[in-house]
């Protein structure tokens, strides 16, 4: 990718950001009461952001490492030698 491509899609990304907090940000301020429901919130989308990323992580770290190659296979043992490595 060229550089400009990059800096239009950051462009982009940044102004559907803008445009979906211009929208959302009325609907937050519900939830800053005196029981600072605000909080949990912001922690349960950190939360979850941390979860998916390290599951892929996971994913593609087992991926690398040829730790599910015998189950894509389905068992097969694609050596030569006749016997599926456990």
């Amino acid at each position: 990718m060229r550089r400009s491509e990059i800096l239009i899609s950051v462009i982009v990304v940044v102004a559907i950001l803008a445009v979906a907090g211009f929208f959302v940000w009325p609907m937050l301020s519900a939830l800053s009461g005196p029981d600072g429901g605000l909080a949990p919130v912001i922690v349960m989308i950190v939360g979850c952001f941390v979860l998916g990323g390290a599951l892929m992580f996971l994913l593609f770290y087992s991926s690398r490492r040829g730790h599910d190659d015998t189950v894509y296979r389905g068992g097969r043992d694609d050596s030569g030698d006749g016997n599926a490595n456990p």
